[in-house]
């Protein structure tokens, strides 16, 4: 069987996270896996969809599709054992990963395609990198996003910005602003009102 893999967005262009110090990839992606027989004797294996998005960093599965083509052999659970989740968002990530060349004075960043395998291979390190960080310092990065997001909009409705940010319901969008408090990345809420004190 011939492998296609394809990597394609799945937000705005403009929602993109960080990974390491120097590549970003859009909040959410989607790697694409189909098979096509190499002669008229075979019949294609099932394709997959992994749905990846980006959270506190690191890329993690958010859903998988499987399905079969209609000449194609129907899905088994032998199909499901072989999908090897991590190394195909791996594969993903080296795909869709963006490096960034430079930042200017007002913070905008000139990006480039990853061309060369010592730039692939540094991503994937990022990756796992990423990967083994403890679960703590996720958390203590989830609160200092909220943190700067909730006071670029104090203005206007940052705990609407901030669920609209991690695509999350504002009751647990509430709830992140909250645990932020507690760690100290913001300070004392304003009775009746947006903001800290």
């Amino acid at each position: 069987m011939r492998e296609r893999v394809k990597v394609r967005e799945d937000c705005k262009s403009w929602d993109i996270k960080r990974l390491g110090k120097d590549r970003i990839v859009p909040r959410r992606f989607v790697v694409a896996v189909s098979y096509e027989p190499e002669t008229k004797h075979e019949r294609p294996w099932p394709a997959f969809e992994i749905t990846v998005e980006m959270v506190c960093g690191v890329p993690q599965c958010r859903g998988v599709s499987m399905t079969s083509a209609d000449d194609g052999q129907e899905v088994l659970s032998r199909h499901l054992r072989w999908l090897k989740l991590e190394d195909w968002i791996t594969t993903g990530v080296a795909m869709i990963a963006m490096q960034v060349q430079h930042v200017d004075e007002h913070g905008v960043e000139a990006v480039d395609a990853q061309s060369s395998d010592e730039q692939i291979d540094a991503t994937i390190r990022d990756l796992r990198a990423a990967r083994r960080q403890p679960r703590r310092s996720a958390t203590e990065a989830r609160h200092r996003e909220v943190a700067e997001i909730y006071r670029t909009a104090v203005t206007h409705a940052p705990t609407a910005e901030v669920a609209t940010h991690f695509d999350v319901a504002p009751r647990t969008a509430a709830l992140y602003v909250k645990q932020a408090r507690e760690a100290g990345y913001l300070g004392a809420a304003i009775k009746g009102k947006a903001g800290e004190a």
